[in-house]
């Protein structure tokens, strides 16, 4: 075991990489470099610059120009859902090229910037670069390049220096969980809940943005036009959380996180989906939300009493499947247990449900797949009530997807 990351790369044939008690990933060193599957392995091996993309059909838009990207490179959700997404790509410092002008770079143009800092470290100079001028998200982002002494004979520079930036290659993370977004009818409201502190932990954690969207008709509005909303939207679980949750899965929302101001971080992370068709993209939200919170993770099977008998060994199949997926697929080990009854009165009923020892609700949070918006209004209602204590992500992954600009009721 060791903590220097170029022995481990020298010397080791595969690495595991483990970070808050769980083995995140294992793989051969050239490939976790160059391919992470997660952000802490990513600025764990080596120095990357995190940045927020749109993934489309004509590729990975992170500058002006799309870029081009592998299946294996390939947001999971984008892929599902067919529409475009916010993703996470890794830009490795060696992988950014710069150039006096637009016109003199031979990579993916990027944008603009400004040398901040100059580090001359032997072989290589470290340079930092606050971005000026860029076609997406990460306006006033700062990026890290690392170039070689040829490089640095080539185009010489100094702190205030204008560059322009290119991308020689890039990697998408396939987190389904690239940034999140506060919503709140009034700038107060969205601005109390961008403090509350699970939020801050994910965001500080996830090494991402937050932002704010004041929306005076967040959950009153009867339709709209579906749009691509940016990373996981977040409400308040104080006021009408049904109806808002409903207005922004209407909209194009993937993930919506709501939470209570007096919740605190979970102990427990329950996990279940409605259907099988929810499940992958439930794990891998689960999966993500885990690397950031040390707590338990325990999926839920749901069964109606009316099952057969000769029906319920199906349910303990599906346990043993889920936990298999998620160990294989996600390095996410959790409990499972079977339950029978109303789905919504069992999730509610675990979430209200003392501890045992203490005689006392340990905090929970509860991760929710489905694929229909409308099973919320008509299934679980009453969950929502659970939603002003407990932390409640709902995960929405359609089978059908209306395209961007439909209307819809």
């Amino acid at each position: 075991m060791t903590h220097d990351q170029e022995e481990a790369f020298a010397l080791a044939d595969r690495i595991g990489v483990m970070n808050l008690g769980r083995l995140l990933e294992v793989g051969r060193p050239d490939e976790l470099y160059a391919r992470p599957a997660t952000r802490f392995v990513a600025t764990f091996l080596g120095a990357a610059n995190l940045l927020l993309a749109r993934q489309t059909s004509e590729g990975i838009h992170v500058g002006a120009t799309p870029i081009s990207a592998r299946a294996q490179d390939r947001n999971e959700l984008a892929q599902q859902m067919g529409r475009e997404h916010e993703v996470v790509a890794v830009l490795r410092p060696e992988e950014v090229e710069l150039a006096p002008t637009r016109e003199q770079l031979t990579s993916t143009f990027l944008g603009v910037g400004t040398v901040q800092s100059k580090l001359f470290t032997g072989a290589l100079e470290r340079l930092r670069i606050a971005t000026t001028s860029c076609a997406n998200n990460n306006e006033s982002a700062t990026i890290d390049v690392t170039r070689t002494q040829h490089e640095q004979r080539l185009f010489q520079l100094a702190p205030g220096h204008s560059v322009a930036i290119g991308l020689r290659r890039i990697h998408v993370l396939p987190t389904p969980l690239s940034s999140f977004t506060v919503f709140a009818p009034t700038d107060t409201d969205a601005q109390a809940l961008r403090q509350h502190s699970l939020l801050d932990e994910l965001v500080t954690r996830m090494k991402t943005k937050i932002s704010t969207r004041v929306e005076p008709q967040l959950g009153l509005e009867a339709s709209t036009t579906v749009t691509s909303l940016p990373g996981v939207a977040v409400i308040s679980g104080e006021n009408d959380a049904l109806s808002q949750t409903q207005w922004l899965l209407d909209r194009g929302a993937a993930e919506v996180f709501i939470l209570p101001s007096n919740s605190v971080k979970p102990q427990r992370v329950l996990i279940h989906w409605t259907d099988d068709a929810a499940r992958r993209g439930t794990l891998a939200v689960a999966a993500s939300v885990l690397r950031h919170v040390p707590a338990e993770a325990m999926y839920l099977g749901i069964l109606p009493d009316s099952t057969p008998e000769t029906q319920r060994p199906s349910g303990m199949r599906e346990l043993l499947d889920a936990r298999s997926e998620a160990q294989a697929m996600h390095g996410l080990d959790m409990r499972t247990e079977l339950r029978f009854g109303n789905v919504a009165q069992e999730l509610k009923r675990q979430l209200t449900q003392a501890d045992e020892d203490t005689d006392e609700v340990p905090p929970q949070m509860l991760i929710l797949g489905i694929t229909d918006p409308k099973q919320l209004t008509r299934d679980f209602s009453d969950l929502f009530a659970v939603a002003k204590r407990s932390p409640v992500l709902i995960v929405c992954r359609p089978t059908e997807l209306p395209r961007v600009g439909m209307k819809v009721a």
